[in-house]
């Protein structure tokens, strides 16, 4: 199972506007899962760039994510926690806060920009539309150099 949060999504749908590369289909390829407050958000926010039936919705008991919420979380990002907690999933985040948040529950979330180097290692992407797709992202200050001289060096171990 993978979760993405609504930077994340945002982050896709930059790439499809800027670069004509649509990443859903291969999103779609997944086991894609939402919380229902992660999929009010995305409807709000994203409705018309995705079509959040095609996945499934878990619930959020309240009581479990007001604990996060009253340590700054929205309420999509603390249903993304109480989630994360409970089940063996992949945690894709652009939001830094959650990100070290998730870091220091000693789970193991991950950017886009290091899923990219998932989807090469599947076969998904091709080495040329990986790297092409971390420039863009440093391009644009969505990475830091040292993180795109790391990636860029984990792409040199696939021919």
């Amino acid at each position: 199972m993978i979760i993405l949060d609504i930077c994340s999504w945002l982050k896709i749908q930059l790439i499809k506007d800027s670069l004509d590369l649509d990443l859903r289909d291969i999103f779609k390829k997944f086991n894609i899962v939402l919380t229902h407050e992660l999929n009010e958000e995305l409807n709000y926010y994203l409705g018309e760039f995705i079509d959040t039936k095609v996945f499934p919705i878990f619930p959020i008991y309240t009581d479990k994510r007001k604990k996060y919420e009253r340590l700054g979380f929205d309420l999509a990002d603390a249903s993304i926690i109480c989630f994360a907690k409970k089940n063996n999933c992949i945690i894709i985040t652009e939001d830094g806060a959650l990100l070290s948040f998730l870091l220091n529950l000693n789970m193991k979330p991950v950017q886009v920009s290091e899923f990219f180097l998932s989807l090469l290692h599947l076969n998904i992407l091709d080495k040329r539309t990986a790297l092409n797709l971390i420039k863009f992202l440093r391009d644009r200050k969505n990475i830091k150099e040292k993180k795109f001289n790391k990636l860029k060096n984990r792409l040199d171990e696939y021919r």
